[in-house]
């Protein structure tokens, strides 16, 4: 069965109050229209809700070939993957309608204004106003900025900081997007009462350059202790192990120096795990995940981004592929085998406790992930006699 999609979203402000409208058809008649209020959302962010909801509907309604009309040129182009998505907060769902457009035999797409296109963007701002009724007129609370979170996220390590009767935060800093953004932010928190170490262990020359490039940007005091030749001896102590097996050695001795210097100083141990790697438990038990407080590991990779960019990260870290650095040419997303946009569009849904839409090996690879690790996340087992 052919049904035609009609979408569109509607947002009174950036981000301020949103609304949906679907309009789905066959050549001849509605079959259904959905206008709704979303919550607070930007623009970009409204339309792809709408289409992603269409979607769904559509794939209920039985159908198998489907016309797509959006009224942004930008969006179809998007969709047919001429254009790539940049914005870090349409990614995810971006990935979320491109895995459901699949789903269908045959799909086109366009971004031609039909009659069904006004339609869904009345259906949009009804849905606004409906909702502005409902609350009798009470302004909306919108969603908080990324300027916001950045800075109730600095005075929750100060506060970590100061209930723990620390003097300031200690953290390594790897060269790499999320310390980069953790060393930021404990900058903005405690000042100049932050201590940066660099510690190569067979690194990459080009990690210890992006490290000393983000002390820079933000004028963080550093120390550099050279892990190569302690990793060297422990590796020829061990040598009946796979290759495999000395990976996490270097993390776990990254971990034991900044608890070391660390209670020398009086300072905090801050962790780097973001939630999309720990999720999926991509992170080295009593290594990177062990630490006294986690500034951003309820964000998503994505959303490290966003907040990479308002602080200030230099770009360089932004566009280079994110890595380990646990053995040459390394990446997390090959090591993983799943890119960070698949994880975070996956595990958003997971994480609302809904099911994903996507590909259904991508899916199922992503909660095995989750199962697999889950003993890395959980509190150590004690036996208790009964």
């Amino acid at each position: 069965m052919k049904l035609i999609l009609s979408s569109d979203g509607a947002s009174k402000g950036n981000p301020g109050e949103a609304g949906i409208g679907v309009v789905i058809s066959t050549e001849k008649e509605v079959v259904k229209e959905i206008g709704e209020y979303i919550g607070t959302a930007t623009n970009n962010v409204a339309e792809y809700t709408a289409l992603i909801r269409g979607l769904k509907e559509c794939s209920a309604l039985g159908a198998d070939e489907l016309e797509i009309s959006v009224d942004s040129e930008l969006m179809a182009r998007q969709l047919t993957g001429v254009y790539k998505v940049k914005a870090a907060n349409l990614i995810p769902l971006a990935n979320t309608a491109k895995a459901l457009i699949r789903s269908f035999k045959k799909v086109s797409v366009s971004h031609v204004m039909r009659e069904f296109n006004k339609r869904a963007d009345e259906l949009a701002n009804r849905g606004i106003k409906e909702h502005r009724k409902q609350i009798k007129e009470e302004p909306v609370k919108t969603a908080k900025s990324t300027k916001e979170i950045v800075e109730e996220c600095a005075a929750w390590i100060k506060k970590r900081v100061d209930a723990a009767h620390a003097k300031g935060i200690i953290l390594g800093l790897s060269g790499g997007i999320d310390s980069a953004v953790v060393a930021a932010l404990a900058k903005k928190a405690c000042g100049d009462n932050v201590l940066c170490v660099m510690m190569p262990c067979h690194s990459s020359p080009s990690a210890l350059e992006d490290a000393v490039l983000v002390a820079e940007a933000f004028d963080l005091r550093t120390v550099t202790v050279d892990l190569t030749d302690t990793y060297d001896t422990m590796k020829a102590a061990m040598p009946e192990l796979i290759p495999y097996g000395y990976a996490n050695i270097g993390p776990r001795l990254r971990m034991t120096t900044l608890y070391a210097m660390g209670s020398d100083k009086g300072y905090l141990v801050a962790g780097t795990s973001n939630r999309t790697e720990t999720m999926i438990g991509y992170f080295t038990k009593w290594g990177d995940a062990a630490c006294d407080i986690k500034p951003i590991a309820s964000f998503y990779k994505y959303q490290v981004y966003d907040i990479a960019r308002e602080l200030g990260v230099p770009e360089r870290l932004i566009t280079k592929p994110p890595t380990a650095d646990l053995w040459e040419g390394q990446t997390d997303e090959g090591e993983i085998g799943l890119t960070y946009d698949e994880l975070d569009g996956i595990l958003e849904f997971i994480d609302d406790g809904e099911e994903p839409a996507g590909d259904p090996a991508t899916i199922e690879k992503v909660k095995g992930l989750i199962k697999k690790s889950a003993h890395k996340r959980d509190a150590i087992p004690v036996f208790e006699l009964k």
